[in-house]
């Protein structure tokens, strides 16, 4: 049976006719604004709390195996960079061999040069 406001007022007005008007307002203030049911029982919390538990193992496994997964990816990649960063350094230390022993050619032709114009003035 729901209880209609007018219900409500009616019971006040005769509590407050019996016991007085502060008596009255403690007694509604015991009496739910909505009625007893939207009164939240004990079974309802653990119901609410089994089912918040379930969802927070749900979230938890569910955040471990996304992390576990971009553990993986994130390893992969920083293999390939790895993999990317010891071909340029051949590529650079290859290319820096030849530079070097082109500006030994260079230098040997220059001192050749130098020795023929030396030997050509004295």
């Amino acid at each position: 049976m729901s209880i209609d406001e007018r219900a409500r007022l009616s019971l006040y007005q005769r509590l407050e006719s019996v016991l007085g008007a502060e008596e009255a307002d403690t007694m509604m203030s015991y009496l739910p604004p909505q009625g007893w049911g939207e009164v939240a029982t004990k079974g309802d919390l653990a119901l609410l709390r089994g089912d918040f538990d379930s969802f927070h193992r749900a979230m938890h496994s569910e955040l471990r195996a996304q992390s576990a997964q971009l553990r993986v990816e994130l390893g992969a990649e920083i293999a390939d960079v790895r993999s990317e960063i010891a071909a340029v350094r051949i590529e650079l230390h290859r290319g820096l061999r030849s530079f070097v022993l082109s500006l030994v050619a260079v230098m040997v032709a220059l001192a050749a040069g130098q020795m023929a114009l030396i030997a050509a003035i004295s």
